[in-house]
């Protein structure tokens, strides 16, 4: 199995909703793929998948754990049917134990993982990535920034600690590549630096209300065609 590595150092980027669009995409093009939400503090993945609710909930350690289904059939797990209204404050340990079932304990099934990760390069991004290159697994990395400062900064910080792992840069999304508010790109920096970017427009999802503010720049007309190839193509 592939794992597919979706990371920003800075929250707010739009990281989650990439890493699902990511995946319902490739499932839709023939790709053999799952979702990790490896979030611990506060995954959301399940906001865009819609996994069936499982009927019951199966210990953490247990160390026997199937996958959910997502709403267009991949398989998909987090945490939060675990802990869904409580803040995770695990030890070192307890974290590492965690990471290493939702990783390698699960019947995931699939030839790729993709794993949204939390933002941040703490302890959690460093116990998964080892985690995995101790298994000799093969890992891409897909980092994701907005046309903002601050975006392009926890981007930057995010390749060079997946760079400082050995892991492959697949592709830079600058996500809200568009937003009329934003005017700091990161074009030079992945052309200098030989990395892939695609751009994801401002685009429109069945959960916004109506605002006529913000209508005006938002779309749903966006192919995710060139992202899935760039990533998930050998």
């Amino acid at each position: 199995m592939i794992y597919i590595l979706v990371h920003s150092a800075k929250g707010g980027v739009g990281k989650t909703f990439i890493a699902c669009n990511l995946t319902k995409h490739a499932w839709k093009k023939g790709y053999n793929v799952a979702l990790l939400d490896l979030d611990i503090h506060n995954p959301c993945c399940h906001i865009y998948v819609k996994p069936q609710k499982p009927k019951e909930i199966e210990d953490i350690y247990s160390q026997k754990l199937n996958p959910y289904k997502a709403e267009d059939g991949f398989n998909f797990f987090s945490l939060i049917y675990h802990f869904p209204e409580y803040g995770i404050t695990w030890d070192e340990e307890m974290t590492a134990q965690a990471i290493d079932v939702m990783l390698n304990k699960i019947k995931w099934g699939a030839d790729f993982l993709v794993i949204d990760l939390p933002p941040g390069t703490d302890r959690v991004v460093q116990t998964a990535i080892r985690n995995i290159k101790e298994k000799g697994k093969r890992c891409k990395g897909v980092v994701v920034a907005a046309p903002n400062t601050g975006a392009i900064l926890g981007a930057k910080r995010a390749i060079d600690v997946l760079k400082t792992e050995g892991i492959e840069i697949a592709a830079v999304v600058e996500n809200l590549s568009d937003f009329p508010l934003f005017n700091e790109h990161i074009d030079d920096f992945c052309k200098q630096n030989g990395y892939k970017l695609i751009k994801v427009p401002c685009l429109k999802t069945d959960d916004m209300a109506s605002n006529p503010l913000i209508e005006g720049f938002l779309t749903r007309d966006y192919d995710w065609s060139e992202l899935v190839e760039v990533v998930f193509g050998e």
